[in-house]
């Protein structure tokens, strides 16, 4: 799909979250991946990919927020690529991963569940990520110092996952 060719889905009302911490929508039957989109928003989205099944796209304007969207916490929200689901409240995730579970049990796994009990929540609803991830290279990406000559990174350089040519300067750590 050419840059010319990806086509503008106005008005899409976001169904339900999918795997990878995106939210899906459905479009003429066909799935639509659209990263950052919580459950209840209608956003115009851009198309980046096309497939026979299912589309993927992101978020160009957002029309009318859904009424469990809340501000992210974190400064870094969007650029380190993880904690996706921030825009929805704790427990609001938890029911959502939960049904991601019962679905993939059920319609890949093709598998007869017995009830399940609700996901157990934790004490600690932020600041409790484990997970780090590195990109290295021979070459230096991002400048260690800024233009006055004092260093422009408080914390390692991070890489965006999706961006590796541009790495994004984090005031605070979070893991």
């Amino acid at each position: 799909m050419g840059k010319r060719d990806r086509e503008i889905l106005e008005n899409v009302l976001i169904e339900t979250v999918a795997a990878e911490g995106n939210a899906l929508a459905r479009i003429n039957g066909k799935a639509l991946f659209v990263p950052f989109a919580v459950p209840g928003d209608v956003v115009n989205v851009q198309v980046t990919h096309k497939k026979k099944n299912y589309m993927e796209g992101y978020i160009i304007k957002m029309v009318s927020p859904s009424p469990i969207r809340q501000e992210p916490f974190c400064t870094h929200f969007g650029d380190c690529g993880g904690c996706r689901w921030q825009p929805m409240p704790y427990n609001k995730q938890l029911e959502f991963k939960q049904q991601q579970v019962i679905d993939q049990l059920t319609r890949i796994g093709k598998l007869d569940l017995p009830p399940i009990a609700p996901i157990m929540a934790s004490e600690q609803t932020v600041r409790y990520r484990n997970k780090l991830e590195f990109t290295f290279s021979d070459s230096r990406w991002v400048p260690l110092k800024n233009s006055a000559g004092k260093r422009a990174l408080p914390c390692p350089p991070h890489f965006r996952p999706w961006d590796f040519m541009s790495g994004a300067a984090l005031t605070r750590c979070w893991t």
